[in-house]
């Protein structure tokens, strides 16, 4: 069996938007205390923490809940303007393991959601490598799967 090339993951750390988000509504929105915002934003968090914590299982289920982050994690940044929204996100870069080949910093923490778009997009296309390079490509169906997902992660 060939083994076929994937890309690392990044890896994010933990990061409180519920707090954040709400304060940004609250102040700047200057709207009321709802409790359904609030319910909004811990399913945001939510649907956050499983998509980039718990997506290393890499799993093709793994993949529709990442899509879904990203696309709200989209339409955030496109009602936000980018200077009101103060959220430290922090993600390890992918490929430096210590070995210094790569130089730069292991870690980059930005307070920007198109940073956080940017990360989520790569984490994709990384999981989507994993997972073409798990296919079996001996059979047609497995090799259709791994065709598409690997163009898709270099597209």
């Amino acid at each position: 069996m060939t083994k076929l090339l994937t890309v690392p993951m990044k890896k994010p750390t933990d990061v409180d938007v519920v707090r954040p988000l709400e304060n940004l509504i609250n102040t700047v929105y200057k709207s009321p205390k709802d409790k359904d915002i609030s319910k909004q934003i811990r399913e945001f968090s939510n649907l956050r923490n499983n998509a980039v914590l718990k997506s290393y299982e890499q799993f093709e289920g793994s993949l529709e809940i990442i899509y879904t982050y990203y696309d709200q994690v989209v339409a955030l940044e496109n009602k936000i303007p980018q200077n009101e929204l103060h959220i430290s996100f922090k993600w390890k870069d992918a490929f430096n393991r210590g070995s210094g080949i790569f130089g730069g910093r292991n870690s980059l923490t930005i307070s920007s959601l198109g940073f956080e778009r940017v990360c989520v997009l790569f984490n994709i296309a990384a999981l989507q490598s994993s997972i073409a390079s798990a296919q079996d490509v001996n059979n047609d169906e497995g090799l259709k799967i791994a065709a598409k997902l690997f163009q898709q992660s270099a597209g």
